[in-house]
């Protein structure tokens, strides 16, 4: 019978094998969480313009037009993504932040995103400096 620490060591071996899976799955599902964003924001600018959409039209085009979400889904979605930054500007006039158009959505394509999955938005790297 092998000695309890080596035991110990194993089953720590064996945690961290599981926690750096874990890991990498989540990073996995923020990376596809903020293509989605990308996508939806893409898909409501009509890519890089400079029209700007106020939080009420945004969330009854997500909800009634597209029938993307519920309306009460929809308003908290463009909530949250005004508060972590992915739309910037006033309530009546947000526009996505730089950066954020990076990924054109593909034909009937639909975004699975859920208001407890909102990332804040990445910083452009001329916003760090």
């Amino acid at each position: 019978m092998p000695p309890s620490f080596f035991n110990q060591a194993r089953r720590c071996s064996e945690a961290n094998i599981k926690r750096g899976d874990t890991m990498w799955h989540l990073v996995m599902m923020q990376i596809e969480t903020e293509k989605e964003i990308s996508m939806l924001l893409y898909a409501s600018f009509q890519g890089p313009s400079k029209l700007k959409i106020s939080k009420d039209d945004l969330a009854r085009m997500w909800s009634l037009e597209m029938q993307w979400f519920s309306p009460e889904d929809a308003s908290t979605i463009v909530q949250l993504l005004h508060e972590h930054g992915w739309l910037v500007g006033a309530e009546n006039a947000l526009s996505p932040c730089r950066g954020s158009l990076l990924e054109s959505p593909e034909l009937g394509w639909q975004p699975f995103l859920r208001a407890g999955e909102i990332p804040f938005a990445p910083i452009a790297d001329e916003e760090q400096a």
